[in-house]
């Protein structure tokens, strides 16, 4: 189950070295198809991103509302590039 999968995730953050956030803004359009653009977010001081992403795995593993437990379903969303998709919708 892919909630299993991210609770592994989130129970494993802690021994990541290199992290990084990005912000993800995915547009839909029948004349372009699915375009993607990031923008990458920086965090000073630099330790702040990984203290960041501790407490939001906390958060998730915890016992409140927002825990993963809250969660019944997770649908796996493949992520393609804008050609990728142009290709496979003019074949």
């Amino acid at each position: 189950m892919l909630i299993n999968l991210i609770e592994s995730i989130f129970e494993n953050i802690e021994t990541c070295k290199n992290l990084s956030l990005q912000i993800l803004k995915i547009t839909n359009s029948k004349n372009n198809g699915t375009l993607y653009e990031g923008r990458k977010i920086i965090f000073k001081p630099d330790e702040k991103l990984s203290s960041f992403v501790k407490e939001i795995s906390q958060i998730y593993l915890g016992k409140n509302n927002k825990s993963l437990n809250s969660y019944e379903n997770c649908i796996e969303y493949e992520l393609k590039s804008a050609v990728e998709e142009k290709t496979l919708t003019s074949a």
